[in-house]
This record gives structure tokens, C-alpha cells and sequence, in this order.
């Protein structure tokens, strides 16, 4: 396989499958499973199901780090 780089073919290259540690498709997903996560958490301490870590001198409820 090849690709275009401004209109010339590059050498070519054998595909691999799945993705790389710095793909930038990556980024995305780990931004969908963490906006999953939140809400998933979210709902649950809502529902009285998950109770948050009260931490400093305000008692700030921590539920996810």
C-alpha cells in the first residue's frame, strides 16, 4: 500500500492492524470513554449508590480522579 503526499505516491508500506500508542485517534477515545465514565459515576452518586471522598477543610466531595 501507498499514499499521496502532494500528489506523489510514497514508498510503500505493509498496513498493520489496530492502533498505535501515539495515533492520534487514540486521544479520542480516551476522551469518550472518559465522558462514559463521568456520567456512569455521575448517575450512580446520584442514585445514592456511590459516595464521594470528602478531602480538604471544605469537605469537597471527591467521586473520581
Amino acid at each position: 500500500m501507498s499514499m499521496l503526499d502532494n500528489g506523489s505516491p510514497t514508498k510503500k508500506f505493509k498496513r498493520e492492524e489496530g492502533l498505535r500508542q501515539w495515533d492520534p485517534l487514540v486521544l479520542y477515545f480516551f476522551l469518550i470513554v472518559t465522558e462514559g465514565l463521568s456520567e456512569t459515576v455521575g448517575q450512580a452518586k446520584y442514585k445514592g449508590l456511590l459516595e464521594g471522598t470528602k478531602v480538604g477543610q471544605n469537605d469537597i466531595s471527591v467521586s473520581m480522579l
